[in-house]
């Protein structure tokens, strides 16, 4: 029966966590050893990998070891699946925000090297595709950043004399915009660096 059993330190090691993370999740009543012997070494089974496991993806998710234990105290495993979907649900909120993200980035590498190709303050004709908009009016106090706006918006200025900033634009699908911006060649030009 010994030979199912794996020490502390080798148990820590395959979980990839610390022999301290074990001991705490023990003083939290997350995980008990399989045999604790008279020596006061502690023993571990492998089937006890999945419970280190869950553990780790809750923390991972931001759940606090107390409410690991919560869920660790659910019976009824509707109430489980109820916790894990809630857990489900902010890791989608999350992907969508680093999608913003990633497609921001993406979007200011792509005019960084047409910066680089064009130049500062030459004017270049660009084809672009039909683009549906949402324009709102310009309201004081707001920060356009991409993460609230996605990676293609700006300001429109009506009066390029005045230089004042009348309305907002984004980029948005179809069924969100109220403006169409047709498909054809645009002239452009880099007034400044773009970050």
């Amino acid at each position: 029966m010994d030979e199912e059993l794996i020490k502390t330190g080798d148990f820590a090691k395959m979980c990839a966590v610390t022999k301290k993370a074990l001991y705490v999740y023990e003083a939290k009543g997350l995980l008990r050893p399989a045999v604790v012997k008279d020596n006061g070494y502690r023993y571990y089974r492998l089937e006890q990998l999945d419970q280190v496991a869950t553990i780790r993806l809750l923390e991972k998710l931001g759940s606090s070891l107390q409410e690991v234990g919560d869920v660790f105290a659910l019976k009824d495993l509707n109430e489980r699946q109820k916790y894990l979907g809630k857990q489900q649900e902010a890791v989608e909120r999350e992907m969508a925000e680093l999608g913003k993200i990633k497609s921001s980035l993406e979007f200011f590498d792509q005019r960084i090297s047409d910066l680089k190709q064009t130049g500062l303050k030459k004017v270049a004709v660009e084809t672009c595709p039909e683009e549906y908009l949402e324009v709102s009016p310009f309201r004081h106090g707001v920060s356009l950043n991409p993460i609230s706006f996605g990676p293609r918006y700006g300001v429109i200025v009506d009066d390029f004399e005045k230089a004042e900033i009348s309305r907002f634009f984004k980029v948005v699908e179809r069924k969100e915009g109220n403006y169409v911006k047709a498909a054809g060649k645009y002239a452009c030009f880099y007034l400044f660096n773009l970050i």
